[in-house]
């Protein structure tokens, strides 16, 4: 699920201010944050 999302905001990001690192950036934090919190323990 995570991963999905994660990618989700990877492409919307780049497309919405074209910028690689942004996109690449933004993705990962999503992704991290994410997997933290809906991963059980």
């Amino acid at each position: 699920m995570a991963p999905a999302i994660a990618l989700a905001v990877t492409l919307g990001l780049h497309h919405w201010r074209h910028n690689a690192v942004l996109s690449i950036f933004g993705g990962t934090a999503v992704h991290v944050a994410l997997a933290t919190t809906l991963t059980p323990h």
